[in-house]
């Protein structure tokens, strides 16, 4: 598998404003590895140039207000209970798509590098919890009920607190804002996870070339069959990791989407799904994590039919006569997925 990545500014995703109300004016930082600013400017020809590992930060854009003036790092009249003010550090949470394992690659081989939010037994495990530990992984409970759910939200809410206001060296860390994986094609609907604390986050988004036998998204398929396929063929995979420029919400924002949800954290989580979507060209899809569990089952063969939009499925379409059968896949590319193992719920 081939990894790129590529850094996109304001200059490339103008489109903010329709969001935030605001003009946004560019103004880049480069900070080093233990947060701290090491260079700013408005000009964007060093942004690509991450040598020396030193941390990319794209977040402090400058808004411009109706008048023309400047108001540097905050949202202009904002109730503090609703939409915090900007903090001095840099950004906490990157928002991403899950694929299942190519987007992991390429976070920590770019000049993000971010942590993640694994179960708390990873860090047990003797190669991956020591790697996840070195990122600052923020180690959650995968717990099913509420209780635990909303304690998670809350590990989240500090850690974004920590970085971006208390200005602490921990590093970004990265939220799979859908809840599960998918297979690169759509984007499911957001979790509340990313979005509770009302803060800035920076939307990345991962694509896998076409064309290829096998895609290595780790979906419905089992992953010792994965990892065959995979081996069996003769091509290569190119992962691209889009970074966009960082979102920052507003109370303008609130008001002008406030058709989007009931809480704030929704339209804040409406407006980072839509400009993934736009720019990526990924389309939306509102399939449920239930739908893809139920599809999984006819697949592995513990269903042999199923029911999904008051459409019926059987084993068929995975025999002999699946060819057939073709036209009774689902319609929606989500609903193709399954996994939850990612935070971010309700």
């Amino acid at each position: 598998m081939r990894l790129k990545y590529k850094y996109e500014t304001l200059d490339d995703v103008h489109f903010y404003q329709e969001y935030i109300g605001r003009v946004l004016q560019r103004r880049m930082t480069r900070r080093n590895t233990l947060g701290y600013v090491t260079r700013e400017s408005t000009n964007y020809d060093w942004l690509k140039d991450a040598a020396g590992g030193l941390i990319i930060d794209a977040d402090s854009q400058m808004i411009s207000d109706d008048d023309g003036s400047e108001v540097e790092l905050q949202s202009p009249g904002i109730a503090k209970e609703r939409v915090p003010k900007r903090g001095p550090g840099r950004v906490a949470v990157i928002v991403a798509n899950h694929l299942g394992w190519p987007e992991i690659f390429n976070l920590v081989c770019s000049p993000i590098f971010p942590g993640f939010t694994p179960k708390k037994e990873i860090v047990e495990l003797p190669f991956a919890g020591t790697i996840a530990t070195g990122l600052s992984s923020l180690f959650v409970s995968r717990g099913a009920n509420p209780e635990e759910r909303e304690k998670v939200v809350e590990e989240i809410v500090e850690r974004q607190r920590l970085i971006e206001v208390d200005n602490l060296p921990y590093q970004p860390f990265c939220v799979f804002a859908e809840g599960t994986t998918s297979n690169g094609r759509a984007l499911l609907p957001f979790k509340r996870g990313a979005f509770a604390a009302m803060r800035t986050v920076q939307p990345c988004f991962v694509t896998l070339s076409d064309g290829q036998a096998v895609r290595p998204c780790y979906d419905i398929m089992n992953l010792p069959e994965l990892l065959v396929m995979l081996c069996s063929r003769f091509s290569f995979t190119t992962s691209t990791l889009t970074i966009m420029p960082p979102f920052m919400p507003n109370e303008k924002m609130l008001e002008l989407h406030a058709d989007k949800g009931e809480q704030d954290w929704e339209i804040f989580a409406w407006c980072v799904r839509d400009a993934i979507s736009k720019y990526g060209s990924l389309p939306k899809s509102e399939g449920s994590l239930r739908e893809k569990n139920t599809y999984s089952s006819l697949y592995s063969g513990k269903a042999k039919e199923i029911e999904i939009g008051g459409k019926t499925y059987d084993s068929t379409m995975f025999g002999q006569d699946s060819k057939k059968n073709y036209d009774k896949m689902p319609e929606d590319p989500e609903a193709e997925q399954t996994k939850d193992d990612e935070i971010g719920e309700k």
